[in-house]
Parts: structure tokens; sequence; C-alpha cells
């Protein structure tokens, strides 16, 4: 059930901002993160850890959120704010 929902939400999203759905999948992606940090938190450590790239152990760990939000800003067509 819950593929056939995400499926059924991307495709309005979509609908609603004109970006392929891919891009949406990221986006959602980005914002289930979000609203899930904390009870998913451990996790979301592993996931930032995996995409931490540049950070030498100096600053802190951006939140898994923040990595996945900048990586589908790089993707065509997405680099504009989404905040509805």
């Amino acid at each position: 059930c819950y593929p056939s929902i995400a499926h059924l939400i991307q495709n309005h999203y979509s609908a609603r901002f004109n970006v392929h759905q891919g891009s949406c999948s990221g986006i959602l992606s980005a914002r289930i993160l979000e609203y899930h940090r904390q009870k998913s938190l451990l996790y979301q450590i592993t996931i930032a850890r995996a995409l931490d790239t540049g950070n030498d152990g100096d600053q802190p760990l951006p939140h898994a959120a923040t990595f996945v939000s900048d990586l589908v800003a790089t993707l065509p067509g997405v680099a504009k704010d989404h905040a509805d």
C-alpha cells in the first residue's frame, strides 16, 4: 500500500511544481527524513556519514535531510524552492 500512496503523492507533487517524478522522490525523501529525524536518528547519522564528502571532523555533521536536499537541488529543473 505504501508504495502506491507514495507514487500518487509524487504524481500530484510533480503536476503541482512541474518537475520530473524522480526529482519529487528526492524532495519528498528529504522532507520525510526531516519529519522523522528524532525517531530514526541513528540511521540518519549513518546516511549523513555516507554522504559527507568534505567534512574532516572539525565541523558538526549536517542532518541527512540537508544532504539529500542539497543533492536534489543539483538536479536539472529543481533549483527552485518548493515550500508549498
